[in-house]
């Protein structure tokens, strides 16, 4: 089982399941033939320099600002587990060589205003429970 336990350096962190009977299963030859999707990987670094890889789920503009929706990435899928993916929720912010870097945000309305919109946005997608 995956140790999540970088929500609190992060961000808030909510949880999704991926609905199940969303497309097909593909037959074991086909799965076997097929190129791995290529996912929008972010890397961050935690506060001793570990390197932790993050799927670009959505990015949500409210307010004139765009807040990222990132799940962990794993390589290997048999480091994920059964259960809810983890979603964390960082600000972009404008860095003066034109470039970008996410922060966290600690407001809880306005995460959990822009977790309410990646939600409504992706209802049809994924199976959303509340973290614990």
């Amino acid at each position: 089982m995956a140790d999540n336990s970088i929500s609190d350096k992060y961000s808030n962190k909510n949880m999704l399941n991926e609905k199940k009977n969303s497309a097909p299963s593909p037959s074991p030859e086909a799965a076997a033939d097929a190129k791995p999707a290529t996912v929008p990987v972010i890397e961050l670094f935690d506060e001793k320099g570990d390197k932790l890889n993050f799927e670009l789920l959505d990015a949500i503009e409210y307010e004139g600002a765009r807040y990222d929706m990132l799940t962990p990435y794993y390589d290997r899928p048999e480091l994920y587990d059964d259960g809810p993916a983890d979603v964390f929720v960082m600000k972009e912010v404008p860095a003066e060589d034109g470039a970008a870097f996410l922060e966290s945000v600690d407001d809880e309305t306005l995460l959990a205003t822009v977790y309410d919109l990646f939600k409504q946005k992706h209802a049809d997608e994924y199976d959303f429970k509340e973290k614990e």
